[in-house]
């Protein structure tokens, strides 16, 4: 091979490395980022007793589809999922209901945006809901973070169902 063919192929294996790093690094910045949205409660809705006292309605509901995203605000993403209640805790709930949370992707920011740790809802997983009305009745609006919670599966059920008929009996009303 001569000095010409060396440098040729060195330039070539440069060229390709410049290209092939362009490329990874053109993939790696496509990918959405998660940005977490920190948020002050109005209440410790840790105490389940101020949740329920909080929430217009607690239930128990199976996530059947995503149905889109929108932005009541302008800014915020905010997610829209047909649940099926199961069973009504507190209000009077049943069939199928809107539920609305907060977060979704933003196309804009090229990123999930979630409220605190509170990842979206799963198609097909059953959870404890708490929410209020919004979009003047047409959804149902989770509390961020304590609002829905995964039921899991036999004994951790009935523990949660247990804990939920509880602080409904025993709810703190919401005094804003």
């Amino acid at each position: 091979m001569n000095i010409a063919t060396k440098h040729l192929s060195s330039a070539a294996l440069a060229l390709a490395l410049v290209l092939g790093g362009t490329t990874l690094a053109q993939r790696y910045a496509a990918q959405p980022r998660t940005i977490h949205v920190d948020v002050s409660h109005v209440s410790d809705f840790s105490d389940t007793r101020k949740l329920a006292g909080f929430a217009d309605n607690v239930f128990i509901g199976r996530v059947l589809e995503k149905t889109g995203t929108h932005s009541p605000d302008g800014v915020l993403p905010e997610t829209l999922f047909k649940v099926d209640v199961i069973r009504s805790l507190k209000g009077s709930l049943s069939g199928t209901v809107a539920v609305n949370q907060q977060g979704g992707f933003s196309a804009e920011e090229n990123a999930m945006i979630l409220i605190e740790e509170d990842k979206l809802l799963e198609t097909g997983k059953v959870y404890m809901f708490a929410t209020r009305t919004g979009g003047d009745g047409a959804w149902q609006t989770l509390v961020p973070e304590f609002g829905d919670l995964h039921m899991g599966n036999g004994v951790q059920q009935v523990d949660v169902v247990q804990k939920f008929e509880k602080a409904v009996k025993e709810q703190v009303k919401y005094q804003p």
